[in-house]
């Protein structure tokens, strides 16, 4: 279930705006690879809070009933939302969606828990997280018939057996342009994450990272979303998640609001695109904030790059 706060609003921003530019630049009809761990249903209900602000239900009915055309996250948010604004996107319906509006073709590597856990944890959800492409052709009313999902339902990072085998796959077909990866735990845990749970570590993240990177020739964009209530301990985290991208020979920025980060981490892509991510995020989380929360200035947000603050 999709948390109404700024956490939310956070990594899907940064997802859209990262997923956007690598698809603009890969060629039309080329293969774009998405792998994500700890995917939700494509669309489940929202986890509201009475101390969430961001994506409240006031925000999230303006844009509803604003007329909003293109791909801006805003305007994939209406279109997700029409239908039922009680269920929020998982982040790989964002993406499928996005790629299918720029003529992109996606393959999914989609990792949860499988059915009978994932009721534990999405109790009132009959989509399963593997259904993204059916999702996402509801809404567009297109076939995605190309749209290749494999899913894999077992616990992080137990499942990155199963991620080897598929890259290698991959790999040896050699037919896609750029490699997504989305990492969405309750939380990186600096000291080593607890057993069977929702948490990444050193450990798994750097073998995850490894994963992405070898023997693949084109970009390779990783986001992953960390949270902390208290400033030390989420500075911890993120210093972890930059020191793991460097060790697997990744550079890396992050994205920050109170709480709240998403960190980057990039190889193979074109110098240019750090200037230009942060530009992108910057106008869309201004978009939100202007249209859906009616804020004359957006809420702050930090953009760190290799340790330096812009």
């Amino acid at each position: 279930m999709p948390r109404a706060n700024e956490g939310t609003l956070l990594e899907n921003v940064v997802l859209v705006e990262v997923a956007r530019l690598v698809l603009e630049q890969t060629p039309n009809g080329a293969i774009v690879e998405f792998v994500n761990s700890f995917v939700m249903p494509p669309l489940s209900q929202w986890n509201s809070k009475s101390s969430d602000r961001g994506m409240t239900g006031t925000a999230l009915e303006r844009i509803t009933n604003m007329d909003i055309l293109g791909s801006s996250y805003t305007a994939l948010m209406k279109l997700v939302l029409q239908p039922d604004r009680s269920k929020g996107p998982s982040g790989a319906l964002l993406f499928c969606l996005l790629a299918a509006m720029e003529q992109r073709t996606a393959r999914f590597w989609l990792n949860d828990l499988d059915d009978d856990n994932a009721q534990l944890r999405y109790p009132d959800e009959t989509s399963r997280f593997d259904h993204v492409p059916q999702v996402a052709s509801q809404l567009l009313n297109q076939s995605l018939e190309d749209f290749a999902v494999s899913s894999v339902g077992q616990p992080f990072p137990q499942s990155l057996n199963v991620l080897q085998a598929q890259l290698t796959n991959w790999n040896q077909e050699g037919k896609a342009a750029a490699r997504i990866g989305y990492l969405d735990p309750d939380f990186y845990a600096p000291n080593g994450r607890a057993d069977d749970s929702p948490q990444t570590d050193s450990d798994s993240v750097r073998r995850y990272l490894q994963l992405l990177k070898n023997n693949f020739v084109g970009p390779v964009v990783s986001a992953h979303f960390t949270c902390n209530q208290m400033g030390s301990e989420l500075q911890k985290q993120v210093l972890g998640l930059l020191r793991d991208g460097t060790a697997e020979g990744f550079n890396c920025c992050v994205f920050s609001h109170r709480h709240f980060a998403v960190v980057i981490h990039h190889a193979n892509w074109p110098t240019t695109s750090i200037n230009e991510i942060e530009t992108r995020v910057r106008d869309s989380w201004s978009e939100w904030g202007r249209l859906a929360l009616n804020r004359p200035k957006p809420y702050m947000l930090h953009f760190t790059c290799n340790g330096t603050v812009q």
